[in-house]
């Protein structure tokens, strides 16, 4: 009878990194205050019945970009 051949193959487990955001509570004031940015930016523009003037025309896309685009972001991917 034939014996048949065991090779010792080493298995190569990869190397598994999952993507971990861990927040912290300066994380979640941060996001939160860009979502305070946000609401007040909708308020403000919407409280004004006029269409021209500084506030709803400047301040408030100002106020939204820097919530949307700045505070959250920022928030998120701040580490300490």
């Amino acid at each position: 009878m034939a014996k048949a051949k065991t090779s010792n193959i080493k298995s190569k487990k990869a190397k598994v990194t999952l993507f971990r955001i861990s927040l912290t509570s300066k994380n979640y004031i941060i996001i939160g205050l860009g979502i305070i940015s946000d609401y007040k930016s909708v308020i403000i523009f919407d409280g004004n019945k006029s269409v021209d003037g500084f506030v709803p025309t400047v301040l408030s896309p100002i106020l939204l970009v820097a919530g949307y685009c700045v505070a959250i972001p920022f928030g998120i991917l701040y580490k300490r």
